[in-house]
């Protein structure tokens, strides 16, 4: 196989501690498929050194002391997670992982300039009505990022909604925003901005444009609910001419269920009522008089930079003390009063993984006697990096929505790409559950992953320095200052032949690159969890029939060990027959045949005309999902080969081309079952010519870079192991 590109990080994972005997077994857990659930066998879980490989139901058992730990789960077709974990003295951690599937091999859409857009929260709270009492305003925050052109400053981003031009026909918060103390126009939000206009350039460094305070509900101006609006980004040059737009979700929602608690007849009315009781207000009686009362006048509130009354609660501390009891501690509980069981706020790719609301945040006991012990809400919140491991935590200091990559490969991006452009905001990291929010990677990349492909934005990069993914975080930081990035980096450069048979060698070949120049000073290929070989390139005979997940990392001589690569290698049992692909010296055609005596008399007494390129795979004749016939048809005109598993295109190509194609009947027997290894057919644009590979390496090299003249059809057909 051509070098293995390092596949990437990003699934979700829950570390739970849990008591067990008075000594410790280690870390267990299972390794599940995020999007399918099911479990994930043959996985590895490594803690650097020692590993373990998952079982049929995807449960593993790792043997480790109590320590500190970083984990990674690995698997091929599935992206590299990593994930901390401590294990104490006298009990055992659990680590459960939940993979996502390897990134699509396919072009990048072509766009000269790249605006990558997102909303700071993933989700803001508004109100149907502020006739009674306002907790938070209409208020919304987008942030964009111009990429692949000129400085920042050379460029104005304008921004509008097609659906959602008047929010005064949804909403009377205008009605009494004097009330509340702004003295606003119809449709202007707290910061000036309204539901059209220019973003500011806040930050000429990052070259971060920002409209705070945009005053969006979740109402078309139609009535049509939708919390997940979409705003028109337009960015122009010095000249005023377009040069990019794009879409980026507004999320907004009303969905505050106090009438689960309060009454449907009047939710607010009872609100107060019991607050007036309980605190000797007249919070009601003022409403009723038309002067309604912000929850932020008295309680403080860091969400509006209000500072309330000394000796008065902040509204966080009340708000979660009251209700506690009152509602589950979990993400329905937490549903109650966020936004929602219709609005599902929480819909990222941490919720897709299992994560709840209390995984992050804690109990509402937890958030309550946290201010107690001095945390600040708003200010003090979940970290990254609880679970994620360094490279992959938010800045040191700093809130996830506000931090910037400081540890990439290419050093020139530190402190200039927000986390969020590239993982959308919190409780909608990418990929979520709702099709809505895939708007800007499904305009950049042509999927719904978050940003890991470089070249959305470094136009034209070279494939083998254009990381993607994990690598855009991989490595150390030196110093501690991490301002400058230390990357080791492993690279498979070969592993042939790609479909072995029981016995026959297969060699295995690999190198690091370092970032700081360090020479490599040890080398690890493990088979799933077993060592094989601690050289750079070695062979082997010891593989056993079926596929073989094969992991290889480098260590520097500074002992950083670089992330692993895989590589997957299909081993049939000694039961096999050989098929061999000749190429025809003339005229390119290619041709297959299993038959020994037809390749013996080919090579024999047709060398001038077809040249023998060898085994091009091998099929387990013992394994019975090999038993579909593969029929070969001629051309009639040109000469050249069709091979087809498909019996409806066969029937079809008899029943209608036979002037065009001469059916020569069974070829040889192949798997129509998709869990096999797969056999690609591509076809010519320019002579109607057809290609097989096996080989993945050969069918994503011609998918990439000959695309202008071969069409990849898919699998034709598929090798039992």
């Amino acid at each position: 196989m051509k070098r293995a590109l390092l596949t990437a990080l990003f699934a979700t994972v829950l570390c739970l501690a849990f008591a067990q005997s008075a000594l410790a077994v280690g870390i267990t857990g299972t390794v599940k498929d995020i999007n399918t659930g099911a479990p994930i066998p043959g996985a590895a879980v490594i803690d650097g050194g020692a590993s373990a490989v998952t079982d049929a139901s995807g449960a593993y058992t790792l043997a480790a002391a109590p320590g500190d730990y970083t984990l990674s789960a690995a698997k091929a077709g599935y992206l590299t997670t990593y994930q901390i974990c401590t294990v104490s003295a006298g009990s055992s951690a659990r680590v459960d992982w939940f993979l996502t599937t390897a990134y699509p091999a396919k072009p990048v859409p072509a766009k000269k300039i790249t605006v990558l857009a997102w909303n700071d929260l993933g989700m803001h709270c508004d109100q149907d009505s502020y006739k009674y009492f306002m907790v938070l305003p209409p208020f919304n925050t987008l942030h964009a990022q111009v990429f692949g052109g000129e400085d920042a400053a050379k460029y104005t981003i304008s921004y509008s909604f097609a659906k959602k031009q008047d929010s005064t026909l949804h909403t009377d918060f205008w009605t009494y925003a004097s009330s509340f103390g702004y003295n606003l126009p119809k449709n202007v939000g707290l910061t000036g901005n309204g539901l059209s206009g220019q973003m500011k350039l806040e930050n000429a460094q990052t070259g971060l444009f920002t409209a705070s305070g945009i005053p969006v509900t979740p109402y078309d101006d139609d009535g049509t609910w939708d919390p997940y609006g979409q705003a028109t980004l337009v960015v122009k040059d010095v000249a005023g001419t377009v040069v990019a737009t794009t879409n980026v979700v507004v999320p907004v929602s009303t969905e505050m269920s106090c009438s689960n608690c309060h009454g449907t007849a009047n939710p607010a009315v009872d609100i107060l009522t019991k607050h007036d009781a309980s605190n000797g207000t007249s919070l009601l009686a003022d409403a009723n008089a038309g002067h309604p009362h912000s929850c932020s006048e008295c309680h403080s509130d860091n969400a509006l930079a209000a500072p309330g009354k000394a000796g008065v609660e902040s509204l966080s501390y009340a708000m979660h003390k009251r209700h506690d009891g009152k509602v589950s501690s979990d993400t329905d509980g937490c549903y109650t009063c966020h936004p929602g069981p219709k609005t599902e706020c929480m819909r990222g790719i941490m919720a897709r993984a299992g994560k709840g609301c209390v995984d992050c945040h804690g109990t509402t006991t937890t958030l309550w006697t946290s201010v107690d012990a001095g945390r600040k809400p708003w200010l003090d919140e979940p970290k990254c990096s609880q679970c994620h491991d360094a490279a992959h935590g938010e800045n040191a200091g700093t809130l996830y929505r506000n931090s910037v990559l400081k540890n990439s490969v290419a050093g020139d991006m530190n402190g200039k790409i927000y986390c969020e452009a590239c993982h959308n905001g919190t409780h909608a990291e990418y990929a979520t559950n709702n099709p809505a929010d895939a708007v800007i990677t499904q305009t950049y990349q042509g999927d719904n992953y978050w940003i890991y492909n470089c070249q959305i934005c470094h136009k034209g990069s070279d494939s083998e320095t254009a990381f993607s993914g994990q690598a855009m975080h991989r490595g150390a930081t030196a110093g501690g200052g991490g301002t400058e990035s230390h990357t080791v980096a492993g690279f498979i450069d070969s592993a042939t032949p790609n479909h072995p048979a029981v016995g026959q060698p297969v060699s295995f070949s690999g190198h690091a690159t370092d970032s700081l120049g360090h020479s490599a000073i040890g080398y690890q290929w493990l088979d799933g969890a077993t060592p094989i070989s601690t050289a750079a390139s070695f062979s082997t005979t010891s593989l056993t029939a079926g596929v073989h997940t094969i992991h290889f990392r480098v260590q520097c001589s500074s002992g950083i060990w670089s992330p692993d690569v895989i590589a997957s290698i299909t081993v049939a049992s000694s039961q096999v027959g050989n098929v061999y692909r000749f190429r025809n010296l003339k005229n390119g055609y290619y041709l297959w045949t299993a038959d020994e005596n037809e390749k013996t008399a080919i090579i024999n007494t047709l060398s001038s005309t077809w040249n023998y390129e060898g085994v091009a795979y091998r099929i387990n004749t013992a394994n019975p999902l090999n038993s579909s016939p593969l029929w070969r048809f001629r051309s009639v005109l040109g000469g050249f080969y069709l091979f087809s598993a498909d019996a409806s295109e066969k029937s079809t190509i008899i029943a209608t081309l036979s002037r065009t194609w001469a059916y020569e009947g069974f070829a040889y027997s192949v798997s129509t079952d998709p869990s096999g290894f797969p056999v690609w057919r591509f076809r010519n644009k320019l002579d109607g010519t057809y290609l097989l590979s096996a080989d993945p390496a050969e069918k994503d090299n011609i998918a990439a870079t000959l695309q202008g003249t071969w069409e990849l059809e898919g699998p034709a057909f598929y090798l039992a192991p």
